[in-house]
């Protein structure tokens, strides 16, 4: 069962899309089902100011990507890159055990577009 967070960012996903140009692009794939996104940012004096993301995933997987891309706003390069896959979980009050894969996914892609914006 998801959590209200968790349908919320499912049902009224924030920040979907792609940024053009961007300063950082990372993408990732759920390996345990074939899930993907790619998170795009644009970047300032190393702070993220806006991501944006674009997935062929389930409701895990886009909750998960739009709660990354909503905290993503405002933090460092440095911070982004320690987000993990529990942080996400956390940030949405928890997934289904079999839907962690899509909160990784989606730090995963943070992550990536991070390293591609320093």
């Amino acid at each position: 069962m998801y959590s209200a967070e968790a349908m919320n960012h499912f049902l009224d996903p924030q920040h979907p899309g792609v940024l053009e140009p961007a300063d950082g692009r990372g993408q990732a794939t759920n390996h345990a089902c074939g899930d993907t996104v790619v998170m795009t940012l644009t970047v300032a004096d190393g702070a993220i100011m806006a991501a944006r993301f674009s997935s062929q995933s389930c409701a895990g997987g886009i909750a998960s990507c739009s709660v990354t891309a909503q905290w993503a706003h405002g933090k460092s390069l440095t911070a982004a890159r320690e987000l993990t896959g529990a942080d996400v979980a956390g940030l949405l009050g928890g997934l289904p055990d079999a839907k962690l894969g899509c909160a990784e996914m989606a730090a995963e892609a943070l992550r990536n577009a991070a390293d591609d914006a320093a």
